[in-house]
């Protein structure tokens, strides 16, 4: 998802942004199969000084997704 090279750059709305827009181009990439994955909400929340949570809610088969995972932001 090249998440990495945005490690180290303020929080901002278009750092969201970017999050976001890998994100979803990394879930619904063909090859993983998961094109009928329907996003539904998606959130990045604060947690402590330079870190903050993606979280993403999704719908897949019938099935409510929470998918969580940390990213760290400019020092």
């Amino acid at each position: 998802m090249r998440l990495d090279d945005l490690i180290d750059r303020n929080m901002d709305n278009d750092f969201a942004m970017r999050v976001f827009a890998r994100l979803a181009m990394g879930i619904l990439h063909e090859p993983n199969g998961l094109f009928d994955l329907e996003i539904t909400q998606f959130a990045l929340t604060p947690d402590k000084s330079h870190t903050a949570t993606v979280t993403v809610h999704a719908l897949w088969q019938g099935q409510d997704i929470r998918l969580h995972t940390p990213v760290r932001t400019a020092a």
